[in-house]
């Protein structure tokens, strides 16, 4: 339990770590803040406790709280990948989206194969209205990482929205073979061949 330890600067940091990775997947940040705010009065040079804190404020819908903690972590570690791809996220949150584009580039710069920023991005080009830009970011972040079936299905959206249906019905049918329950995939998946006029086969997927 957090109260358990009445000094937090005697725990290492990776057990630190590991107790907000339980409080935090646990889907309790609130007590995460507690533990990280301890640790950062102690050792507030440490780049991934304000990463850490930024990420259960993003967790809490704190958005101004989550972005000074990133840029925090950023300050403090400026090749800090995942950060920057935080802070790039609470940025476009905020509808800054010239900002979020600088991070997401900037945690690509630092490490290429960052899925997770190819598909922000994406995500960015797509509220900015350039789909074109959407689908490849987020196609490269697949090829990087292809087991996302939420990424495949939203990349079956941009598609569908671009009227290239063949390759939208290929993108939910692969969310669907990795999450065979994701109803908004059978969905898409049923419209797509609609479009396409395979009624039948439409008519099996709505169902």
């Amino acid at each position: 339990k957090p109260g358990g330890y009445a000094n937090v600067a005697r725990i290492s940091l990776e057990a630190l770590t590991a107790m907000w990775e339980i409080l935090f997947d646990s889907g309790n940040p609130g007590s995460a803040v507690d533990w990280l705010n301890r640790a950062i009065a102690v050792r507030g040079d440490v780049a991934v406790f304000h990463y850490m804190l930024g990420c259960c404020f993003q967790a809490q819908g704190k958005i101004n709280d989550a972005v000074t903690s990133f840029a925090r972590s950023v300050e403090l570690e400026p090749a800090f990948a995942k950060a920057f791809n935080n802070l790039g996220c609470t940025l476009e949150a905020m509808g800054n989206l010239n900002g979020a584009f600088e991070c997401y580039d900037r945690a690509l710069e630092l490490d290429p194969k960052l899925a997770v920023a190819c598909y922000n991005k994406g995500n960015a080009f797509r509220q900015a209205g350039d789909l074109a830009n959407a689908v490849a970011c987020v196609r490269a972040g697949l090829t990087i990482d292809p087991q996302h079936a939420d990424w495949h299905c939203n990349l079956g959206d941009l598609l569908f929205n671009r009227l290239l249906l063949d390759e939208a019905v290929s993108s939910y049918r692969a969310a669907i073979e990795i999450d065979p329950a994701f109803s908004r995939a059978w969905s898409g998946l049923g419209l797509g061949l609609q479009a396409l006029r395979r009624n039948e086969e439409a008519e099996a997927s709505l169902r």
